[in-house]
């Protein structure tokens, strides 16, 4: 059975809004096959797939769910994923991505990406590690920006509940379905 989409019908449907992404180097298929390879209720953007939850973890339980799928929660890799993920994430709900702090000041993206090579979109004053949280502000959240018209980051107490989206590189699900008529139909 194929683990990405058993996943996306039995767990993601039920989980808060989070980005997971599966690495995939290479681009096999064309963005005009994209909407093809989605699944129903998926949408696509540069030959990747993207599923939004409908309920809420914490980001911890977020991270653990998409790696449970060889993945993680979402890396923003530029503006224009910001601008698509903000046009189709609803308005007014916050998302987990995978930004971590483990050691005050330094962020990290929780594929390994270097953060430094990464273009930020921190909103205004942020972060600011809010004092009043008991074990800080610790991850990355896209939230509503009262000043902007996309999301932008800001960072939060891992603890908290948000929804979260799940992004699939295309190079991984045509992996998994490998005799799926839907790959030969491209």
């Amino acid at each position: 059975q194929d683990l990405t989409y058993s996943w996306a019908h039995s767990v993601c449907l039920k989980l808060l809004l989070l980005f997971c992404s599966l690495s995939g180097s290479q681009q096999w298929v064309s963005n005009s096959c994209a909407e093809t390879l989605c699944r129903e209720g998926w949408v696509s953007f540069q030959s990747k797939c993207y599923l939004m939850s409908t309920s809420t973890v914490t980001w911890s339980k977020a991270e653990s769910l998409c790696q449970s799928v060889r993945g993680h929660l979402l890396v923003l890799n530029s503006v224009e994923e910001l601008d698509f993920i903000s046009n189709v994430a609803e308005a007014r709900y916050s998302y987990w991505i995978g930004l971590v702090e483990h050691e005050e000041g330094h962020w990290t993206w929780v594929d390994g990406t270097d953060f430094n090579t990464t273009p930020t979109y921190w909103d205004e004053g942020q972060p600011d590690d809010w004092s009043l949280r008991v074990n800080g502000e610790d991850c990355g959240q896209l939230h509503p920006s009262y000043r902007n018209q996309r999301k932008l980051w800001n960072d939060l107490e891992k603890t908290m509940w948000f929804f979260f989206a799940k992004k699939f590189s295309l190079v991984t699900l045509r992996r998994r379905q490998r005799s799926s008529t839907l790959i030969h139909s491209c």
